[in-house]
């Protein structure tokens, strides 16, 4: 299972803007990771929407919502299955989900995103009491960094 954590200031998204960068997310996963979009790919991808109030969010000392707009500060974290994770895939990973932000609120002129990806040892996710074994991405994924299809 794949987790998307994004951290924003309070009032950046509201709700049909969160409903719609949930689902670009989950498709800039799939992309990378499966190459297709299915209800049971999609039922491996959870997005979570993490708010901060201003003053409570600081980088170099300063509170962001001196420096950014509400909508110009942004932290994606991406919780995946250790695989075949490439440097190219990573790139290709993370600028999918950069594409899905800007989509959603746009580019503001003072705009900040961190993004990391952190990967998740075999057997140490479990749901419903069952351990999920094995990664998410399969050894030859079915799409090139770019996203495009392997031919």
């Amino acid at each position: 299972m794949t987790v998307v954590r994004v951290a924003s200031l309070r009032g950046a998204l509201d709700a049909a803007a969160r409903s719609e960068l949930g689902d670009s997310l989950t498709r800039a996963v799939l992309e990378v990771e499966t190459g297709r979009d299915t209800p049971e790919a999609r039922a491996a991808v959870m997005v979570q929407f993490e708010e901060f109030a201003p003053g409570t969010w600081y980088h170099a000392g300063v509170a962001v919502d001196e420096r950014y707009p509400k909508n110009g500060i942004f932290r994606v974290a991406a919780s995946v299955m250790q695989g075949p994770w490439t440097a190219e895939l990573k790139s290709a990973f993370i600028d999918g989900l950069a594409r899905a932000v800007r989509a959603t609120v746009g580019s503001p002129e003072r705009q900040m995103m961190w993004f990391t990806i952190t990967e998740i040892p075999d057997g140490a996710v479990s749901a419903a009491a069952a351990t999920r074994r094995g990664n998410s991405l399969p050894a030859n994924p079915p799409c090139d960094p770019t996203g495009r299809p392997r031919s």
